[in-house]
């Protein structure tokens, strides 16, 4: 009897070499899970995240790729949607400029140039 069960093909991962059948939700290309976890070009950031950090709005990151999980904390709510984090950063950067901090000395929870009464 035959193994009808499908085998995922299998590539080195691009950063260490491993084998994996994991692949980069942005570039498609293969990384091993303990890369993903490692290197911060790698690291993602929930959507919530990003609008409260970054000031970033829905529309804003709906030009960035997303990467949708079930929901760990509630499993009837709408599942998380994930984005790499450096791609957020360069999202929000140019928000950054009229405050004339860089992105890396802002603080995300307050900008100077907004009136009391909009929040980020």
């Amino acid at each position: 009897m035959p193994n009808r069960r499908a085998v995922a093909k299998r590539d080195p991962c691009i950063e260490c070499g491993k084998s994996t059948i994991a692949r980069d939700f942005v570039t498609d290309e293969s990384v091993c899970l303990k890369c993903r976890r490692s290197l911060s070009k790698y690291r993602c950031i929930t959507a919530t995240r990003a609008k409260k950090e970054f000031g970033l709005t829905d529309a804003d990151l709906e030009i960035l790729p997303v990467l949708e999980k079930r929901n760990p904390h509630y499993s009837c709510a709408a599942p998380m949607r994930l984005y790499r984090l450096s791609q957020v950063k360069a999202l929000a950067a140019p928000k950054c400029e009229k405050c004339g901090l860089p992105i890396s000395d802002h603080d995300w929870g307050f900008c100077p140039e907004e009136d009391d009464s909009s929040t980020w």
